[in-house]
């Protein structure tokens, strides 16, 4: 996944590298922008119990009003996750609208945004399994139970328009959320139900 996202920001910039320079005579105007980041992100809360490193995947679709940033996207991370599930993994689905706001127009525009977040967490494997997988299948469909919930989210970062069409960034993001109960206590976890999700991500953003 990492590898194909990679393929896509770096294919964008060669698409938009005829494109003009960013000086401060570069019409910031209105309009619509795609955005692609990748970064690292780790769990807290509850869920740390369960899970921990994790490659973060954030694509969004925005429009620019002004200073105002309106849009709407998916996040995606594959985490790592604890003992004794070492061979196994989590991964979260997330869906989110936000607002941000831009502190500065021109080519460097510091940033912070507010997300509302529905997210989904998901096995990799049979990690939500309470009965030990098949010994005569250990790699079998073992169907897990999936939680889901609500939160929200915060976006502190920065943007540097390299061209008229493209911008790079970097930010550091923080969410909370809250899921239906996960019973683990058969694995000596308590009963998960809520946690939070820092990280930091790098991206490219394309306006056409």
């Amino acid at each position: 996944m990492i590898h194909r996202l990679t393929v896509c920001l770096l294919g964008l910039a060669v698409l938009c590298w005829d494109s003009a320079p960013a000086t401060a005579q570069v019409p910031w105007g209105n309009g619509f922008g795609f955005q692609w980041q990748i970064g690292y992100k780790q769990a807290g809360g509850g869920y740390a119990d369960l899970i921990n490193d994790g490659i973060d995947a954030d694509i969004n679709i925005f429009y620019d009003l002004d200073k105002l940033r309106i849009g709407a996207g998916g996040n995606f991370v594959s985490f790592d996750v604890q003992e004794p599930f070492e061979e196994e993994g989590i991964s979260s689905v997330e869906l989110h609208a936000f607002v941000g706001y831009h502190f500065l127009r021109g080519p460097f525009q510091p940033y912070v945004q507010g997300r509302g977040t529905w997210t989904r967490f998901g096995k990799e494997g049979h990690t939500f399994s309470i009965e030990p997988p098949d010994p005569e299948d250990p790699e079998g469909e073992n169907p897990a139970e999936r939680r889901s919930g609500f939160g929200f989210g915060v976006v502190a970062g920065a943007e540097y328009r390299v061209w008229r069409t493209v911008g790079f960034e970097a930010n550091v993001s923080y969410d909370r959320f809250s899921t239906d109960d996960l019973d683990l206590s058969d694995f000596g976890f308590a009963v998960v139900s809520d946690g939070t999700k820092w990280g930091v991500r790098v991206g490219i953003n394309w306006y056409p």
